[in-house]
């Protein structure tokens, strides 16, 4: 198996993500992107939320963090094309705005 990737090197064509890309569940590669973009420990991304995503601003809002304090994340285009992707009602299964608010919902019972 290759080494692990860090996106910010390797852009998007590492095995890694190209393997996610190839999996049955079709949010595993943006989850993935989106750990490796920012950094966020998987309880803050698997808990992430739509009302915490500042598309405009460029950044992520993290109310509950290890440390205990408010953090923004700010996100880089790849983040910020994943996450509009996720937004668009087709690509995220109408998630967005149902009764479990989690944009990664499905993807949280994988890890």
């Amino acid at each position: 198996m290759p080494p692990l990737c860090r996106a910010r090197r390797h852009g998007p064509d590492c095995p890694q993500l190209e393997a996610c890309r190839a999996s049955r569940n079709p949010q595993l590669a943006a989850i993935v992107t989106i750990a490796l973009e920012t950094g966020l420990r998987r309880s803050e991304l698997l808990g992430l939320t739509w009302d915490r995503v500042d598309l405009s601003r460029g950044v992520i809002r993290l109310e509950v963090t290890k440390s205990g304090r408010r953090r923004e994340v700010p996100m880089r285009q790849a983040v910020h094309d994943v996450l509009v992707a996720l937004a668009q009602p087709a690509a995220c299964g109408g998630s967005v705005g149902s009764a479990r608010p989690s944009m990664m919902q499905g993807v949280a019972s994988k890890f």
